[in-house]
């Protein structure tokens, strides 16, 4: 036999799972098909031989996607080892269910992140928001105190107080535009 048309052994691994995709549907029809013309020449006198060893190959090659065999390879399971199509449709079952409620629950967390992440922000605004306003007030009782040391003829005292409010009216307008160009390199 010529080592061409040999049979080659499917490459597994420890666990006994195939390394190399076999050839299936159409590509092993095809390579049947050459081998046969190849090494008899004279089957092309005879294609229902071709023919007939092809729907053969055809019929006894199944291939399914999915968690589920099909119908037909259910109850072959079963006439082979009763009780064993029940379990993996049980299986099958269990396995979605879970899938389900892990994804329900990733989803629920999910959610618990945006809603806390919103309440963050809620509170961050409404924080800014009391500053602002508190800095307002500040402002107007250092510069109300300085017009009434002007007005009591205390300049020293007047000057400190206009001093402070303009440093801090200054300040705030330095600080609010450092903290987003901070915010942007982190």
């Amino acid at each position: 036999m010529d080592e061409e048309f040999a049979p080659r052994p499917v490459p597994v691994d420890s666990d006994g799972a195939i390394t190399e995709p076999v050839d299936s549907g159409s590509e092993l029809v095809a390579n049947i098909e050459s081998r046969l013309q190849s090494q008899f020449p004279d089957l092309a006198r005879r294609p229902e031989l071709i023919q007939t060893i092809l729907s053969i190959v055809e019929e006894s090659s199944i291939t399914y996607s999915g968690d589920i065999p099909p119908p037909q390879m259910l109850t072959d399971i079963e006439q082979i080892c009763p009780g064993w199509a029940d379990r993996l449709l049980d299986q099958h079952v269990k396995e979605r269910q879970a899938r389900i409620e892990w994804n329900k629950e990733e989803q629920a967390q999910t959610r618990l992140m945006i809603e806390s992440e919103m309440r963050d922000q809620q509170t961050g605004r409404n924080i800014e928001s009391w500053g602002q306003v508190l800095g307002f007030v500040a402002f107007i009782v250092i510069a109300s105190l300085g017009g009434m040391a002007m007005y009591l003829n205390q300049t020293a005292v007047a000057i400190t107080c206009f001093t402070t409010g303009a440093l801090g009216v200054v300040g705030m307008f330095i600080t609010g535009r450092k903290k987003p160009a901070a915010s942007k390199d982190e």
